[in-house]
């Protein structure tokens, strides 16, 4: 492993998905993967070197994810 975050394969991942209600599965490329992980990192850390809380970095990484859905759909303009 080169010390990235990396997904369950998914015979792994069918065997242990548990449905949460609200939340839906995403099938997305090696790339747009690693730019999403990439730019949460970012805040992740860029938030705790801050001083930040573990809460407020997640919250952080949450809300950058719905700007960047909402620019990406048109609504965000």
């Amino acid at each position: 492993m080169n010390g990235r975050i990396h997904p369950l394969h998914s015979s792994v991942a069918r065997e242990r998905l548990h449905r949460i209600h609200g939340m839906d599965r995403m099938i997305m490329t090696e790339e747009q993967r690693e730019v999403i992980e990439d730019l949460s990192l970012s805040i992740f850390t860029d938030m705790v070197n801050t001083g930040q809380t573990f809460q407020a970095a997640l919250s952080a990484i949450y809300l950058s994810g719905l700007q960047h859905a909402a620019k990406a759909s048109g609504e965000g303009e």
